[in-house]
């Protein structure tokens, strides 16, 4: 059954090994305060210059070598610089919300969170934090974000947030963010004096919102919940709305045997003790995924907020070269 093969490609990598050391949260705020650092803009020679790009590359796992330096220092320098721009506030934002790894051991090799605010007009801002563990260090591996959508092709691009061009100030500032955050686009046939008033902040904060402890409370709600005090009946509605509309049409078609309802709360209580997202968007259309790497395999699981409002899991994925 598919519900059921969901949920045990979840929890594949929960019982390899014991936990070890106290695990760890992992959290891509310290890199946006780093970015943020005017120091930055100084010249290379000075010494606040020196720490303010020592404390951007500590966090990173893939040093600049000598030809990129130059390179690097100007993107980094061109990044805070422009960072009360639109822009540059949209970008920040986003990386802000990403929101933070738990239950990390020290047994796992590598650990991502990819989390997805929906834009208006069929865009959205998705942002990737990879970590990977260097000794007793977790130090991060990858890290993009991006705005989708044919939409937000003007942005896709654009310096010095979404890729490497020279930053552009007409772009930096282009009035067309406000139609990504959800403002009327007829407005745009009207004389400037003639439309509604917009706060870009208020909008850009309701996109990238998060529901603090989802991953973990939707987790403890069905695991309460899928116990032998319920009939099948009732588990199956407890969990049906929290599943895709394809899986919960298979769970209530085939969800009655006693056997399938004990196998899947053992599920969830492995499910438990896997990394989770500190967080999930609390917009409609979002999404937050998580993925670990442990001795070679590698599992994913995720959470995405319906049209209802409420949050479904998602299939998990396990690869066994770890990819």
């Amino acid at each position: 059954m598919e519900t059921f093969r969901t949920f045990c490609l979840l929890v594949l990598a929960a019982v390899a090994g014991a936990m070890g050391a106290q695990p760890v949260t992992l959290s891509a705020k310290p890199l946006s305060e780093a970015l943020k650092n005017s120091n930055l803009l100084l010249p290379v020679q000075d010494a606040n210059h020196t720490q303010a790009v020592g404390a951007v590359t500590a966090l990173l796992l893939n040093q600049p070598g000598a030809a990129e330096l130059a390179a690097f220092h100007t993107r980094l320098a061109q990044i805070a610089q422009h960072k009360d721009t639109r822009l540059g506030r949209l970008f920040f934002a986003a990386l802000d919300a990403c929101p933070d790894l738990e239950q990390i051991s020290a047994e796992d090799e590598s650990a991502r969170v990819d989390v997805e605010f929906p834009l208006a007009l069929g865009s959205a801002l998705r942002v990737q934090v990879g970590w990977a563990r260097n000794k007793m260090q977790w130090l991060i591996a990858e890290f993009t974000i991006d705005i989708t959508g044919n939409a937000g092709a003007l942005f896709a691009t654009a310096g010095p947030y979404f890729g490497i061009g020279r930053p552009q100030p007409a772009v930096l500032d282009a009035a067309e963010l406000d139609y990504l955050l959800g403002r009327d686009p007829a407005q745009r046939l009207m004389l400037e004096s003639e439309r509604e008033p917009f706060d870009f902040d208020a909008a850009l904060r309701r996109r990238c919102a998060l529901e603090a402890g989802a991953s973990a409370a939707l987790l403890a709600k069905l695991a309460e919940g899928l116990t032998d005090r319920r009939t099948p009946a009732e588990k199956t509605e407890l969990l049906a709305p929290h599943l895709s509309a394809e899986a919960a049409k298979a769970l209530r078609e085939q969800g009655t045997a006693i056997a399938f309802w004990d196998g899947l709360q053992k599920q969830l209580a492995l499910l438990l003790a896997l990394p989770r997202a500190t967080g999930a968007p609390a917009a409609r259309g979002g999404k937050v995924q998580v993925g670990r790497t442990r001795q070679g395999v590698h599992v994913e699981w995720s959470l995405s907020r319906q049209d209802t409002g409420r949050l479904a899991l998602g299939k998990g994925t396990v690869d066994a070269a770890g990819k």
